[in-house]
């Protein structure tokens, strides 16, 4: 990290270097994915501004893949620690896109369609407790009740386990929604009816 922090490069060799380290994300052993998430993370702490901004992207999309699909807890929970760290330090505008981001997959469809639904439940919470002062402007906030009231009306009954995750990520949402912003959740009858509906099942 510290060579890259001080050797002097251009942009071609910074970026090969960086997509390097998001390559090795995926490492075949817990251990090596591990070491490749803190230097991750500590790349995202450490690097300028401008930097971080022009590589949101190739850092975002690849750590929810990983956060999918990997079956290891600690690395499950180092990539979302990551993603928070990235998401504390974008402007506003990065992540207005990011956060569309994750409203369409929240809203995706089809058979293969809920992993993805239930990374979009994480990131929805992780956007909460990191950036509420984003959550709070404009429809921000509401839009994500929205579309975590429709995902718990739709998987209630639930018919699997993936299912069941899928409503268990959305009501762990909820919780930290009702920690940043308790007066929302106490009025949102739609979403206490939902939570009803859950109940009862």
């Amino acid at each position: 990290l510290q060579y890259l922090m001080d050797y002097p490069m251009g942009k071609q060799r910074i970026d090969r270097h960086l997509q390097q380290i998001v390559l090795n994300i995926k490492y075949e052993y817990e251990e090596g994915r591990l070491s490749a998430i803190d230097l991750l993370t500590s790349v995202i702490q450490k690097f300028p501004f401008p930097v971080l901004e022009s590589n949101s992207q190739l850092f975002f999309l690849p750590l929810v893949l990983q956060m999918v699909n990997d079956d290891c807890k600690s690395c499950k929970e180092a990539v979302a620690n990551c993603i928070s760290v990235l998401i504390k330090r974008l402007s506003t505008d990065t992540v207005q896109n990011l956060f569309d981001y994750v409203k369409r997959w929240s809203q995706s469809s089809g058979i293969d369609s809920i992993p993805m639904q239930k990374a979009a439940a994480q990131l929805f919470g992780i956007f909460v407790v990191t950036r509420p002062d984003y959550i709070k402007r404009g429809s921000n906030l509401a839009d994500l009740m929205a579309l975590t009231v429709k995902a718990i009306n739709k998987y209630v009954p639930f018919d699997d386990n993936s299912e069941w995750e899928l409503l268990y990520f959305n009501l762990v949402c909820v919780e930290k929604v009702n920690k940043e912003f308790p007066s929302l959740v106490g009025g949102n009858y739609d979403l206490w009816g939902a939570q009803i509906k859950l109940l009862a099942f």
